[in-house]
């Protein structure tokens, strides 16, 4: 029963998030979506990094 929970989660954040995106696309221009993409990711992974210097 949790593991549906989670399931059904994921699956509302996901609409969410492309719902999100859709709106975000048809209302922005395309520099600065990759712009913060990028952004997003780069500080993403520089958040593991750091986790793994850490361990």
């Amino acid at each position: 029963k949790k593991l549906r929970m989670i399931i059904i989660i994921i699956a509302i954040l996901f609409i969410g998030g492309f719902i999100g995106l859709c709106i975000l696309l048809s209302s922005m221009d395309w520099t600065k979506i990759i712009e913060g993409f990028y952004i997003l990711t780069s500080r993403f992974f520089g958040k593991i990094e750091y986790l793994k210097s850490i361990n």
